[in-house]
């Protein structure tokens, strides 16, 4: 699969930092169905470093947010899930007890 870029919160990662999107905000996507909720329940990654800088630049509440970097191999499943600006944009669906945010290091 490869090295992926997450965005999170501080210098020490920690699971939370790797939550799903519907996990970090479950009001944002209470009416979303089918292909979107599906989206939700992932983690957003991206495979360059110039898409995540342009997430945290151009989204707001993601300004003050870090960036780290790290292998997903074998873990879940990753799928790309490109959008306009974000063309390296990627979900990955992580098993429960996952532990493979571990090998990400905060840039």
């Amino acid at each position: 699969m490869g090295t992926f870029y997450r965005l999170v919160y501080g210098t020490e990662l920690s699971e939370r930092d790797f939550e799903s999107n519907y996990l970090e905000k479950p009001r944002r996507f209470s009416s979303w169905t089918g292909e979107r909720l599906c989206k939700a329940m992932g983690t957003s990654v991206c495979k360059t470093l110039e898409d995540i800088e342009y997430t945290r630049k151009s989204v707001g509440p993601l300004r003050d947010r870090r960036i780290a970097v790290g292998p997903i191999d074998g873990s879940g499943v990753v799928a790309a899930t490109p959008a306009i600006d974000k063309p390296s944009h990627h979900t990955w669906w992580r098993p429960k007890g996952d532990e493979a945010w571990k090998e990400f290091r905060v840039m």
